[in-house]
């Protein structure tokens, strides 16, 4: 059973010292915007830029997110991710570059149950995301949300699942998982962990359902394999050869 592990970061674990990070710990998820349920204005997470430049020193494969609200605007919404995320990137002079999708957070408990238009409006901000930074994004979510709030998300299955549930155990499975979303990719398993280099205690871990080479090929980025490596793919799926 491969894993390969992850965090997800935000202004709440503080700056982190990079120096001392954990590096079984592969990709992070960092937040950079949100948006402010009922208000219409759009929040930035005030370490995302230092978040980003930090786990990129450290090699690290990243991906902004976006927590959404219902109540805002989904285009609106989805520009101010689109541009957080620059503004991050640009804080220490990088170049705005994805290694992984960017994340859309579908957790909004500010919403109607249970409505069409939800669907509608997440809808419409993934379909802006895509087209702001070029890339299908990624949905977060977790059962306990979309079975209270959404039902069936049949609709959201040409997307990547990173589903939350804590079981604290990362070589386990997610058993419960969005109504009509029967495969996942990334799984937060864990909100107790304890990172290095991370002030606060109770860190958000992920493990990815797949090998590292398997997460290479889900970078946006991703360069044309050398011809041994496509000759290892070639024999890893045909068994028989062996």
């Amino acid at each position: 059973m491969d894993r390969v592990f992850g965090a997800d970061l935000s202004h709440w674990d503080g700056t982190v010292v990079w120096t001392e990070w954990d590096h079984t710990f592969k990709y992070v998820f960092i937040k950079v915007s949100e948006s402010a349920p009922g208000f219409g204005y759009y929040m930035r997470d005030q370490l995302a830029g230092q978040h980003w430049e930090g786990a990129g020193q450290e090699g690290l494969y990243r991906s902004p997110y976006h927590f959404w609200r219902y109540r805002a605007d989904p285009k609106a919404q989805a520009k101010n991710f689109y541009e957080a995320w620059k503004a991050a990137c640009a804080q220490f002079g990088n170049e705005a570059k994805l290694e992984l999708p960017p994340v859309c957070d579908f957790e909004d408990m500010t919403a109607p149950k249970f409505s069409a238009d939800v669907r509608y409006k997440f809808r419409a901000f993934l379909d802006e995301v895509e087209r702001l930074f070029g890339v299908k994004p990624i949905v977060y979510t977790a059962r306990w949300y979309t079975g209270g709030w959404v039902g069936d998300c049949s609709w959201l299955n040409m997307y990547i699942l990173w589903v939350a549930q804590y079981t604290y155990n990362p070589n386990g499975y997610p058993t419960l998982l969005p109504q009509g979303m029967p495969v996942w990719t990334f799984w937060q398993y864990s909100d107790k962990a304890e990172l290095p280099g991370v002030a606060e205690n109770d860190e958000d871990v992920n493990a990815f359902n797949g090998s590292l080479e398997q997460l290479k090929r889900l970078l946006v980025n991703n360069p044309e394999p050398s011809l041994e490596e496509k000759v290892r793919i070639l024999w890893e799926g045909h068994p028989e050869l062996h």
